[in-house]
């Protein structure tokens, strides 16, 4: 079989369906994809504030409000960390898929 960034730069053929391409298959323009690409950083400077805030919520607490807080300081942790997790291989398989692509030409 092919190597996914064959499949991945295959153009969608129109005349097979009117329906738009599958989401494996759609290429975002570069516009579209620096406007992503802003709104995922705004949107991490946001959760990065987030957490900050309740660190400091949870430095300022007594003993007893702190264990009641540390779950979900914890819990916030780890979802921006599964956040960063992903980005990571996403930029990885996009410089991946460049390199395959500079190779065949």
């Amino acid at each position: 079989p092919p190597p996914p960034s064959a499949t991945f730069a295959r153009p969608w053929p129109p005349s097979l369906s009117s329906s738009p391409p599958p989401p494996h298959l759609h290429r975002p323009t570069p516009r579209a994809l620096f406007t992503m690409f802003d709104a995922e950083r705004a949107a991490a400077s946001q959760r990065r504030a987030e957490l900050s805030s309740m660190c400091r919520t949870l430095r300022a607490a007594d003993a007893e409000a702190r264990l009641t807080q540390i779950p979900a300081v914890m819990k916030a942790f780890q979802k921006e960390v599964e956040r960063l997790t992903q980005r990571a291989v996403a930029a990885e398989d996009a410089c991946e898929r460049a390199a395959a692509a500079t190779a065949t030409s």
